[in-house]
């Protein structure tokens, strides 16, 4: 089959970083590895280009500069199946007109990633995207019972995780126990109460502390935040500064080796907004047997699967990682991770298999 995902270039790159850019990537790279030609068609692009040889001869993006352009573009890839991922509201007539005109040769699906913030945007999104759709799919199971609510017909597609995150073997017998961030320095993440938590653990011989992630530049309370913790100095730092076009396969090495090295991963995220209603790297922590340690938003409560692991409010965060330092109760809650079979769920191929069903 020909399949091409569709949307705008800020949102689903997949030489960007980012949770719908990697979601996006890691959906076309499965699909184009079972032998389907797959295309990301995007618009909103500095310059009209084609990239058809990073991800391999299966694999096609399309940078198109306008709206017109990318609907073009999927006409002349003869597509059998088109994914929309994210599309400005501006342009639902324009691209509901192209789903009518095409709807007898091509099958519609789209994605959702995030919940709308206003009832305005939810209606306008759940009306005109599901508008000759064959299937809505959401990448949690609580935005699906929101779009129920709405009247739209959904069914849960899990977040992607790299099958080589499962097996992953890179952690070793320690005398510390290893506690990290992993992310965007913003303030959103939480970060400026796990600095101070940080700051008075690591000062223990037994736990060593570490953030790493990316910084944005011309965010002025990014690099506020980027200072600040580079100022600790119990605490391992390290964060790069934010670039555009980031992706190469040694990142996402880098990712599960650190990850793989760490035995309590804390995201005390304050709020989802930039962030995917089920966090990757919650799904990717979980996969390595990290113990995730973040607050009750979105989807994470129900995924993790412990009251225990969700802290609610920030006064809590030093006495739950505490607990967890515990090697007693770090190795029960590994045990009980090990018995979730994440991997039948979140899984690439597992995820792709399911995607695929649908077409």
């Amino acid at each position: 089959m020909n399949i091409s995902f569709l949307g705008w270039v800020g949102a689903c790159d997949p030489m960007k970083l980012g949770g719908t850019e990697s979601i996006t990537r890691r959906l076309a790279t499965g699909l184009s590895r079972t032998g389907h030609t797959v295309a990301v068609t995007m618009y909103g692009a500095d310059e009209n280009r084609t990239l058809t040889d990073f991800f391999g001869d299966h694999l096609i993006l399309q940078y198109h500069r306008s709206f017109s352009d990318a609907l073009k573009g999927l006409s002349k890839l003869k597509c059998d199946i088109v994914v929309e991922v994210y599309i400005h509201k501006r342009y639902y007539p324009k691209y509901l007109a192209f789903k009518k005109r095409n709807k007898k040769v091509v099958k519609f699906f789209t994605i959702f990633m995030t919940g709308a913030d206003s009832s305005t945007k939810r209606w306008l999104r759940k009306t005109f995207r599901a508008m000759f759709c064959s299937t809505v799919f959401a990448v949690s199971p609580n935005l699906v019972d929101e779009l129920k609510h709405d009247g739209v017909r959904a069914v849960w597609l899990p977040p992607p995780v790299p099958d080589c995150y499962f097996s992953a073997s890179l952690r070793r017998p320690k005398h510390k126990v290893v506690i990290s961030f992993l992310g965007r320095i913003d303030p959103n993440k939480g970060l400026y109460e796990l600095s101070s938590v940080f700051d008075a653990l690591s000062r223990s011989n037994q736990v060593t502390c570490r953030i790493r992630g990316y910084y944005i530049a011309d965010d002025a309370k990014s690099v506020e935040l980027h200072k600040r913790l580079g100022a600790l100095a119990a605490v391992d730092y390290s964060a790069e500064r934010h670039c555009s076009y980031h992706y190469d396969p040694g990142k996402e090495q880098d990712v599960l080796r650190y990850l793989s090295e760490t035995d309590i991963l804390v995201l005390p995220y304050k709020n989802l907004k930039k962030t995917l209603n089920l966090p990757l790297l919650v799904l990717e922590g979980l996969a390595t047997e990290c113990v995730v340690i973040s607050r009750d938003v979105g989807a994470i409560r129900q995924i993790v699967g412990s009251a225990e692991l969700i802290i609610r409010d920030f006064d809590e965060l030093r006495e739950k990682v505490q607990r967890f330092s515990s090697f007693e109760i770090l190795q029960a809650e590994r045990t009980r991770i090990k018995s979730l079979d994440l991997f039948s769920t979140f899984a690439t191929t597992k995820v792709v298999d399911k995607l695929t069903r649908y077409f």
